[in-house]
């Protein structure tokens, strides 16, 4: 009977062993799986922490790893915000997703991503507004040209207004007028008639 009392016990300090073990486990799998959370990782760890006999610490074990895969899911978004704002840099709305999914990333294990997509989305930023200032500074200079090739035009045209009539042209002058009488009328204007010397009177000289 004493016997049977001490492999009883014993076998109860095994598997409390076995527990504390198993617990180990499960807690270094999910350590690795905050490091490195890649799928295989969080397999492993959600498997180890099934294995665990204590309800209390599977379940916080549990609360962990779905932090975990939180983490790696906000960490994709961030990362696909970024790549799709960085292929159009000039989008506002794609710039303000990214900055809202990269200012989600606030887990210890997300600050180096997070330092990185921030300097990513400074960059392609930067890059965007000097494309910006170019192609506005393009369109400034192509309309000065336009107003310039407009003026150029217009004082072209005010040349040709001003230019003297072609000598082959052909050039009516107004017929004279003589004090309102035309010329032909001079015919019928007042001529004083010849007169005819008159013989003196007395029939001339007489001789002696």
């Amino acid at each position: 009977q004493v016997q049977q009392e001490k492999e009883k016990k014993q076998a109860i300090e095994n598997a409390k062993q076995a527990d504390k073990e198993l617990l180990i486990k499960a807690k270094a799998s999910l350590a690795e799986a905050q490091k490195s959370p890649s799928s295989n990782n969080l397999e492993l760890a959600k498997k180890a922490i099934s294995l665990v006999k204590d309800d209390k610490a599977a379940q916080q074990l549990t609360k962990e790893l779905d932090g975990i895969k939180n983490r790696v899911k906000l960490e994709t978004e961030a990362k696909k915000a970024v790549a799709d704002y960085q292929k159009n840099a000039t989008n506002a709305d794609k710039l303000k997703k990214a900055q809202t999914a990269v200012s989600k990333l606030t887990s210890d294990y997300s600050k180096t991503l997070k330092a990185k997509l921030t300097k990513d989305i400074v960059a392609s930023k930067a890059q965007a507004d000097k494309a910006k200032k170019a192609e506005e500074a393009k369109k400034s200079a192509q309309t000065a040209k336009a107003v310039d090739n407009s003026n150029q035009t217009a004082k072209s045209n005010a040349s040709e207004v001003n230019q003297p009539q072609d000598e082959n042209s052909v050039v009516t002058d107004p017929a004279p007028v003589n004090d309102g009488v035309a010329a032909n009328d001079n015919v019928n204007v007042y001529q004083p008639t010849p007169q005819t010397p008159q013989s003196p009177a007395g029939g001339g000289n007489t001789s002696n």
